[in-house]
């Protein structure tokens, strides 16, 4: 790693040095071989690939050697090849551990930081029982392994969660590059960075003598459609780059000033030479960045290491990390306040809440949550860095990891979020170079339980898909958790919640790829996962697929409550299942053609869940139930008038696997007028059987609602008296039987009248009100009798073009009832309670209320 973070490192590695170096010394034997004494001249110098290539001669020749082995491990551990360091130290381990005592703490860091973190877990508590009672320079070591051994635990425990996804991805050419790239900034938005990159375009000097490789500069990119194109520097950026490191930070809101970090101070320590770190602004003024100017004292303490500024959208807050005095650890984050105009107040250490003994770093501020993300290696984390977050008045609720995918078993850093997108750096395997820069969305899309490969299904007929959730703390079965079941291409195709027992299935399936995912309404990266996933299995079984139409449930116009012939053919459903344990029911919720795609689901998703929980009351396993909000989607006749509506709001509910289902009854929609007593001579019943059939208490019918009816002949489930009405035109449908009689000679429309279709629910005041008439002018222009009306019928309403007014609107072409809404800043629901309205549609010349 060609940056300032490897020399952190290594600086971390070398204080954590215990005698085992004097140890290898003394253990050295006479006469070994030059390369040798090579190998040990390379590591002195901090070259540690080339010493690492040395003692691999050696050892090749002398596979006895136990000091040239344990320095092996070391070289390639400070290069950062913890495969090769992992293999080595293993065999100190099981070779020479009592001249090298240090050798079991290494070799468990090794398989932790190369993910294997079970056997990482058991051998850093081999080396905690091996050292009950630590002098002061191992305690160092055994409180760091207690540590790890948590972070094991830790990693362990995610692994079980729903891993979100964020659309993660590793950023192409020419973001990353063969070098190390890091410390992402956000610049003008989500789609503009500046990058710290050791690349060879670089402007500083040719070879950086401590750690080789170019000097790091800072580089700005923009997204310009798929592609990723380095920014021109019209505006003079260049300014912030010169013959030293420099790396990024943190703009202001207005992107008017830049604090970055600048290493320009050179350090001499022994043969090395470092160089001490400083904090920088440079202004934007006249379109032109200004030459930058180190920050005062109070930031940029004296003859010590100061980066990684983040500052406040109104740069009157800054965040940054030093090794000044007084330091709780290797490096602290402090923070400072600003007086204006860049005077900055004492810095002040964020103390044990945010700091570790071990590195802190990479400090970023995120007002839109007021969290504090950084990183360390002084807390439980899945590899070396790991990024936390701190939430709270001054940050004082407790520390989270921000968990996969942003941390892995390497070294993850310099997390940064925008609006909509988020940035960091990375080690991890995969990359283009050293380290490079990752970017993902700030909001999930989904939380992946598990996925199901078709290739692994051996000739099955069909599959069921079934696992539990236990809650993270308790270890308790999670009930009442969404569990949503997609396809190959992220398509949903069915949600189920999983029972008292915290258990999900989905069964009798066509064998495919599937992906099960956790329904996250919360899904911000500052949002924690609760659930842990046990025990999924995939069963393969030789039952053919089986889906059976059960029968189907209606709603009212822009309802959800269930209807008295509804609960009485949810009542039925329960009986089979009781009888069929091992089926599940597919509930597809739908609406009619009124109204938005969006608010449709919305009503259809009520549906659904009203009738799943009247299913849960009566006794149904949570698991068998899978519920999907269709909207308007797939209609089961057309939309033309009163009486396909009326079909179309609707729950279907389908036997999934099991015996088939005979349906004994159909569906009639009631036509005006007629009795009950005249509806059950048609179909051949009693009048009680035809209450009873319906939950009906009294015998008043409602025209154009639905009514159970005995199924006769090779019907369906819809009546076929009812099914040959359904293409009708609007205008054929009438209170005086399905054809029109009365609306076909109606006079004809006067200059600023039309019609309006009234529907259930609808009155001759809720009307008028609408069209801005009095309940009187509706009855006089319609010659009607009385109050009375019906729904379907048609009704000639003026359209009163100039009656809006303060704090109303008069309905125009192309309006909806959700663009009206958005237009005033009210919800739909409030313009709705606002007007009475009974359902979704407007239409012209409606005057609405407009003002809370």
């Amino acid at each position: 790693m060609k940056k300032t973070l490897t020399l952190l490192f290594i600086l971390f590695f070398l204080c954590f040095q215990h005698s085992d170096l004097l140890a290898q010394k003394k253990a050295k034997k006479k006469g070994e071989k030059a390369s040798v004494e090579l190998a040990d001249k390379y590591f002195e110098n901090m070259d540690y690939y080339l010493a690492s290539q040395e003692y691999e001669k050696v050892y090749a020749e002398e596979p006895g050697n136990n000091y040239v082995c344990y320095r092996l491990a070391e070289a390639y551990r400070f290069h950062f090849n913890y495969p090769s360091a992992e293999k080595y130290y293993k065999i100190s381990v099981e070779k020479a551990l009592p001249d090298f005592p240090l050798a079991r703490y290494w070799y468990a860091l090794m398989l932790k930081l190369n993910g294997k973190y079970e056997e990482a877990e058991k051998q850093f508590q081999e080396f905690i029982n091996e050292n009950p009672n630590p002098d002061s320079e191992t305690k160092k070591y055994r409180d760091q392994a207690e540590i790890d051994k948590d972070g094991c635990t830790l990693a362990i425990d995610e692994m079980k969660k729903p891993v979100r996804d964020y659309e993660f991805f590793n950023l192409k050419t020419p973001v990353n590059s063969v070098e190390s790239d890091y410390s992402p900034v956000i610049f003008e938005n989500d789609s503009t960075i500046v990058v710290t990159s050791a690349r060879p375009e670089s402007i500083g000097e040719s070879e950086y003598g401590m750690l080789g490789g170019e000097y790091s500069d800072n580089f700005r990119f923009k997204k310009e459609g798929s592609t990723w194109k380095q920014m021109d520097d019209k505006d003079k950026f260049s300014v912030v780059n010169s013959k030293f490191n420099e790396s990024g930070g943190s703009f202001n809101k207005d992107r008017t000033k830049f604090y970055f970090t600048r290493c320009d101070e050179p350090v001499k320590t022994g043969k090395i030479i470092a160089y001490e770190c400083a904090i920088y602004v440079t202004k934007l003024e006249n379109g032109k960045w200004t030459n930058p100017v180190k920050l005062n004292e109070n930031i940029n303490y004296p003859k010590t290491y100061n980066v990684q500024p983040s500052v406040s959208p109104n740069a009157d807050t800054m965040f940054f990390v030093s090794k000044r005095e007084g330091g709780l650890g290797m490096h602290d984050i402090y923070y400072s306040t600003c007086n204006g105009d860049d005077n900055w107040g004492k810095a002040i250490n964020m103390g044990t809440e945010i700091n570790t003994p071990g590195i802190d770093m990479s400090p970023c501020y995120y007002p839109a949550d007021r969290t504090l993300f950084f990183s360390t290696n002084g807390r439980e984390g899945f590899g070396g860095l790991d990024i936390f977050m701190a939430k709270g008045k001054n940050f004082t609720e407790e520390v989270q990891n921000v968990g996969l995918p942003f941390n892995s078993s390497k070294d993850d850093f310099y997390f940064v979020v925008g609006e909509k997108k988020g940035y960091l750096a990375s080690n991890r395997d995969g990359g283009i170079g050293n380290d490079d820069i990752y970017m993902f969305l700030i909001e999930s899309k989904q939380a992946l339980i598990a996925q199901v490969d078709k290739d692994s299904l051996q000739e099955a007929q069909s599959i069921s898909i079934v696992g539990t959730l236990v809650d993270e703390e308790t270890h308790q079965p999670a009930s009442d958790v969404g569990v949503i079941l997609k396809n190959e291409k992220n398509e949903t195709l069915k949600r189920t919640t999983t029972n008292e027992k915290g258990t999900f299935r989905y069964e009798n399936l066509k064998p495919d790829n599937y992906k099960v995912t956790l329904e996250d309404k919360d899904a911000k990266i500052t949002a924690e996962i609760k659930y842990l996933v046990e025990d999924v299995k995939v069963k393969s079984s030789d039952q053919p697929v089986s889906r059976v139409l059960f029968e189907n449930i209606y709603f009212d116009f822009d309802k959800f409550d269930l209807r008295p012939e509804a609960k009485k053919t949810l009542d039925d459903l329960c009986a089979y299942c009781k009888k069929h344990p091992e089926v599940q029911i597919e509930m597809n919720a739908y609406t009619d053609s009124y109204g938005s795609d969006e608010y449709n689901v919305a009503l259809s998703e009520k549906r659904g869940i009203k009738a799943s929980e009247y299913l849960k009351s009566k006794g149904l396993d949570k698991s068998a139930l899978v519920v999907n909000a269709l909207g308007e989607g797939k209609p089961l006749v057309a939309n033309k008038n009163a009486i396909g509506r009326q079909l179309n709001r609707r729950v279907e509910f389908h036997i999934i696997g099991g015996p088939g289902y005979q349906a004994k009854a159909m569906t009639y929609i009631i036509e005006p007028k007629v009795t009950i007593e005249e509806i059950a001579k048609k179909y051949k019943m009693s009048v009680e059987e035809l209450k009873k059939l319906n939950n009906l208490k009294g015998q008043n019918l409602e025209a154009f609602t639905p009514l159970r009816v005995r199924r006769t002949g090779d019907a369906d489930i819809v009546a076929p008296s009812t099914m040959a009405e359904v293409d009708r035109d609007e205008d054929d449908v009438n209170p005086n039987g399905f054809v029109a009689t009365i609306n076909k000679k109606a006079a004809p429309l006067n200059e600023g009248e039309d019609y309006y279709i009234a529907e259930s629910g609808n009155t001759v005041f809720s009307i008028s009100r609408l069209f801005g008439m009095t309940p009187e002018e509706l009855i006089q222009l319609n010659s009607l009798k009385d109050n009375t009306i019906f729904a379907g019928q048609k009704l000639k309403v003026k359209m009163n073009a100039n009656a809006s007014g303060a704090g109303k609107y008069s309905v125009k072409d192309g309006d909806s009832i959700d663009s009206i809404a958005k237009k005033f800043g009210l919800t739909i629901e409030e313009l709705k309670d606002l007007n009475k309205l009974e359902g979704y549609s407007v239409k012209k010349g409606m005057i609405l209320r407009v003002n809370k």
